[in-house]
């Protein structure tokens, strides 16, 4: 199993490893440096849960296989991919570097765009999808995160096809279903249901509707329970051409959308690329199951999402569905030199087998009986709470290891409940330390291993005391502090740091075992004795055993060390 580190010299010393710039389910990708001429690259690898896997060699091939005909891709809005390395056996994809940000971060910090600025984006995108629908692919993954400006221009650029699927011939040869709530279609949801060209007019369509109101769609998952509410409800200076254009695009019925990328282009007005849009309404647009700006009823969709939600029989997917909610907690210079914010990835509804069995190595009598818990929703921090995000909600920071994107250490439970509440009393949110059966339901994301990656772990995985381990999971890289919360790959959910770096405080008291634990989710408050709270995930400190998903401890409520963080969930 290879998770290249910073610093890491690979192909013979060809390529430095710079830092890690993404990563999920499937993929990993790193900024590295061509030695020679000085040049970034990005470069993309299968991660170690693709890794790990009893076929990996045929998912390497067809990563391999797709790979090289996305190199013959070339087009003014799709990144370039140029050529096939290995290393170790594994195979990685060197594509174009492109410095600029997210079209998602340009959004979140200006808000609300104008449809002639949101038009231009789209009309470059919708040309590079057509393109890429005319190569025989579907991108399958549009959204603003897999958007990039290019720095000090309004040139877009189409990212990430490390999940496109070869729809020629009616064969599907990627290894993965890529469904992000809000722009992916029901249809994508469905492994029976046909996925075609339209399903990438619904994600292009989802985007305009995000740049144009700054608001995710509901979920595709939600419409049967509540209608879409129209892009105009949220911002009334959209025109009548565009709001519906959009909501045919994002019809649930996919045989009612427009069927390609040149049909979609039509109704915006964007057919002759070399005019202005046009603002005139089209003749026909359909609209009959979808709410209009005149007939929307705010408060009887409100009401009918929160009665969907709690239904008991709702399901969102088999398998996992990556989401993100963003609070910008200050203005201000960060890393990236913008805003500060908080990033809330969706953890869906579900079941789990809580608590570790008897024979799992090192597990211990108060990690048990192990017991089946309902789990409502919720979105969880994407990283444990940083020393950044920690100092524009409390005006300081208590840590050791000083760094803007290690996390924030040295905080007592009190400390960390006191940064929710002033943190919700900042935001239209109500932000809440986790549930323990939310943190190992989150770290778990699906797995029963003794971690998310495994029965083992590395240090190449996790940031925690390595010279316990033996064998061939031994390293000689010795970490005595905490490290980035985003330099380790992430679990299906997209959740990082969940094993090791800082021992993550929890909503609940301590019980000396799980007999008449709560067996939905909830915090399990404590008769006498509470000071004693719940810390979950392990340290840099920690052996092995001790950073396991089921692993528990204790430490008093006004306790503070230099192992000890959180992160923190809302509703």
């Amino acid at each position: 199993m290879q998770v290249w580190q910073n610093n890491q010299e690979i192909k013979n010393g060809r390529f430095l490893i710079q830092k890690v710039l993404g990563a999920g389910g499937f993929g990993i990708t790193y900024l590295v440096i061509e030695q020679q001429t000085n040049k970034p690259y990005v470069i993309k690898t299968l991660n170690h849960l693709q890794q790990s896997r009893e076929d990996f060699i045929d998912r390497q091939e067809k990563f391999v296989n797709e790979a090289l005909i996305l190199k013959g891709c070339r087009h003014p809005h799709v990144v370039q991919v140029y050529e096939l390395i290995q290393e170790d056996g594994l195979w990685g994809i060197v594509m174009e570097y492109i410095e600029g940000e997210e079209l998602a971060h340009y959004t979140d910090e200006k808000g609300q765009l104008a449809e002639s600025e949101a038009l231009i984006y789209i009309d470059q995108m919708s040309q590079a999808l057509a393109y890429v629908h005319q190569q025989g692919f579907l991108h399958r993954d549009i959204k603003p995160h897999n958007i990039l400006l290019r720095k000090n221009t309004q040139q877009a650029m189409l990212i990430d096809f490390g999940l496109a699927r070869e729809v020629l011939s009616g064969r599907q040869s990627s290894m993965t279903n890529s469904t992000t709530e809000g722009y992916a279609p029901i249809e994508q949801y469905q492994q029976s249901s046909p996925t075609g060209s339209y399903s990438d007019v619904y994600a292009l369509a989802a985007t305009l509707y995000h740049l144009l109101t700054a608001q995710v769609p509901m979920p595709s998952t939600f419409r049967s329970y509540a209608p879409l509410p129209p892009p105009q409800h949220f911002n009334a200076q959209i025109s009548d051409r565009i709001n519906a254009a959009i909501v045919q695009a994002l019809h649930q019925e996919y045989q009612q959308r427009p069927q390609t990328m040149t049909e979609f282009r039509k109704l915006l007005g964007l057919a002759d690329i070399n005019s202005a849009p046009s603002t005139a309404a089209p003749a026909t647009l359909a609209t009959s199951d979808d709410p209009t700006v005149d007939n929307f009823d705010t408060a009887k969709w409100q009401q009918t999402l929160v009665a969907a939600s709690n239904q008991t029989s709702f399901n969102l997917a088999a398998q996992p569905v990556v989401s993100s909610q963003k609070t910008v907690l200050r203005s201000g210079s960060f890393w990236r030199g913008k805003n500060v914010e908080l990033e809330m990835l969706y953890v869906p509804d579900g079941e789990f087998l809580m608590g570790a069995p008897s024979d799992e190595v090192g597990s211990l009598a108060h990690e048990r009986p192990q017991h089946l818990v309902q789990m409502k929703f919720f979105h969880m921090s994407k990283f444990p709470i940083t020393q950044e995000q920690y100092l524009a909600v409390m005006s300081r920071n208590p840590a050791k290891f000083s760094g803007e994107r290690r996390p924030v250490e040295r905080v007592s439970w009190h400390d960390a409940a006191e940064f929710c509440e002033r943190l919700s009393s900042q935001s239209d949110r109500l932000y809440r330390l986790p549930t323990e059966a939310e943190w190992e339901y989150a770290c778990r994301a699906h797995t029963t291993t003794a971690f998310y990656f495994g029965n083992n772990i590395h240090a190449n995985l996790a940031n925690y005391n390595q010279s316990n381990s033996a064998g061939k999971f031994k390293s000689n890289l010795v970490r005595r502090e905490t490290s980035a919360v985003d330099i380790f790959p992430a679990n299906n959910f997209g959740l990082h740091d969940l094993h090791g770096n800082v021992w993550e405080w929890c909503a609940d008291n301590y019980h000396a075992d799980y007999r008449g634990a709560p067996t939905n989710g909830d915090v399990w408050p404590a008769e006498t004795d509470r000071d004693r709270r719940v810390l979950r995930g392990g340290a840099w400190g920690c052996n092995p055993q001790e950073c396991r998903s089921a692993a528990r401890h204790w430490e008093l409520a006004e306790n503070r060390s230099n192992k000890i963080g959180f992160r923190v969930v809302c509703n």
